[in-house]
């Protein structure tokens, strides 16, 4: 029995549900700016900015376009075993590219059938994920995708809200270097221990600290990033970049990549070393079972939590 989503067809609407409130969302990004740096979820507040960041003009493909992309291509036939017919929980979506190559994957591994859900703070990228979906089922009339779209901070999932398809293991995915967004890494591992139930996986998309100076300068004054990030703040917070330019710096203790405005904090961006990542998520009960990884900086790891 399949409950709580709703098979993608052309006739009616994807199933999204809306478990935030903008007035909560303003006051929580509010919250974060009052204590010195911004909340990663808000820089995806304008989605128009975002498109605008790929290729090269993103700072997480080093040494070619899309690498994440391009790693899980070359890969495929042992990632398709990796994600078999297990339904997949996508923690953010974007412009979902990446994701929609997973997607692909499973169907062709599937008999022509998957199970998703697709969790965002943005509802236009959830929105625009279901979409993609759906012509899929243009393509092939065989195709059959089950799908729960949840617009929510990440914050604000509980295990619950992840009950479809049964009790099925599932396949937890968070790409694009996204769990290296929080200033405070614990934030979000504590996030996924306590919705990714034991025996079921994390595939987590990381950037390394190889080519590290090549990676700082990628960002340092990077302006499609900047204008991403002027534009997530609101109205009656932009006084703040009038003052003063944007500062980018590499924060050696911290792992990560900063961009400041005077005492705030606007954007940090961590590079993981693999190994000490896998030290760090196996406190959260995660164990490693599978890395794939190419010569510049773009490295996907699996994980079972144990």
């Amino acid at each position: 029995m399949i409950r709580n989503s709703l098979k993608i067809n052309l006739k009616e609407p994807p199933l999204i549900k809306r478990k935030i409130k903008h007035s909560h969302i303003k006051r929580f990004y509010e919250n974060h700016l009052t204590n010195g740096y911004m909340h990663p979820a808000q820089w995806f507040r304008d989605p128009e900015k975002w498109y605008r960041i790929h290729t090269f003009n993103n700072p997480y493909n080093i040494g070619r376009p899309n690498a994440e992309l391009a790693l899980i291509i070359e890969s495929k036939e042992k990632i398709k075993n990796d994600i078999r017919d297990m339904p997949i929980v996508f923690w953010g979506v974007g412009k979902s590219d990446t994701e929609m190559e997973l997607v692909n994957l499973q169907l062709e591994k599937n008999s022509e059938r998957a199970h998703l859900i697709a969790v965002d703070v943005n509802y236009r990228f959830v929105r625009d994920f279901a979409n993609a979906l759906k012509d899929i089922t243009k393509e092939r009339d065989e195709v059959e995708i089950y799908f729960l779209g949840i617009q929510s901070l990440f914050e604000n999932i509980a295990p619950p809200q992840l009950n479809c398809f049964n009790r099925r293991p599932k396949m937890h995915i968070c790409l694009g270097n996204a769990i290296g967004n929080y200033e405070d890494i614990r934030d979000v591992l504590k996030i996924f221990r306590r919705n990714v139930k034991i025996g079921n996986r994390l595939m987590v998309g990381i950037q390394t600290d190889n080519m590290i100076q090549a990676i700082v300068r990628r960002y340092s004054g990077n302006k499609y990033l900047e204008n991403m990030i002027k534009s997530s703040l609101y109205p009656s917070n932009r006084a703040l970049l009038k003052s003063e330019a944007m500062e980018w710096k590499y924060n050696e203790s911290k792992g990560q990549i900063e961009a400041w405005v005077g005492g705030i904090q606007l954007f940090r961006s961590k590079k993981f070393n693999p190994n000490r990542f896998e030290k760090i998520m196996s406190g959260y009960g995660f164990r490693i079972i599978k890395q794939y990884a190419d010569k510049f900086t773009t490295c996907i790891q699996i994980y079972e939590h144990i």
